[in-house]
């Protein structure tokens, strides 16, 4: 069985006039404390509005949303999202804005009620190749599914090797942490404080 799925049904087209408006908004940096264009650091940091930590990643709740060149309503819009669920990564706060990035590394900022701590993930953006949905967290267990690079799932539990993934309400199953965009590497979540991994071995899962 194999899922697929483009990612570029999750964006739509770029606003015009978003370039000159750029220009305008970048001698904003430094005067309200926040940017419109980059990339966030390796180094994780609190968050001066909500105290977690920054980088993380969070999920769209909107089926409808956009994304901004800076943290208002007066800032013209730089895409609109169509896909509830997609991943996103926080990389900045300024009152109730968050800044976030996509997995093509595109930032912008978006009102926080549009984002939602339910955890999801996009299969491999950066590779071609298919991955392996199988049955147990193990390169060992069966093959279930093969899920195309931008596949849309939600993540159950992450070990910091294997993540308990579903795929479109159908099919659940494990699939390496390395390789989805929505978790970092060697993270640990889930819901539960004990889950067999079907290996004769017991996993504890940070809340």
């Amino acid at each position: 069985m194999r899922f697929s799925r483009s990612q570029r049904g999750y964006r739509a087209a770029r606003k015009s006039r978003y370039s000159a408006i750029l220009a305008v908004s970048i001698v904003l940096i430094g005067l309200f404390g926040f940017t419109v264009a980059g990339t966030a650091g390796p180094t994780s940091f609190t968050g001066r509005q909500t105290g977690l930590m920054i980088p993380r990643f969070v999920s769209l709740s909107a089926s409808r949303a956009n994304m901004r060149v800076g943290p208002g309503i007066q800032y013209l819009i730089k895409w609109e999202y169509v896909a509830r669920g997609i991943p996103l990564e926080i990389i900045d706060e300024y009152g109730n804005w968050r800044r976030v990035r996509d997995s093509e590394g595109v930032t912008g900022w978006m009102f926080h009620t549009l984002l939602s701590s339910k955890r999801t993930g996009l299969i491999a953006p950066w590779q071609k190749q298919f991955a392996s949905l199988r049955k147990r967290p193990s390169t060992e267990a069966p093959i279930i599914a093969r899920l195309q690079p931008h596949v849309l799932v939600s993540l159950q539990q992450c070990d910091g090797a294997w993540c308990s993934v579903s795929v479109a309400k159908q099919l659940k199953g494990y699939i390496s942490q390395s390789k989805i965009w929505g978790a970092y590497p060697s993270e640990t979540f889930g819901s539960c404080f004990f889950c067999f991994d079907g290996m004769f071995r017991f996993v504890i899962f940070a809340l």
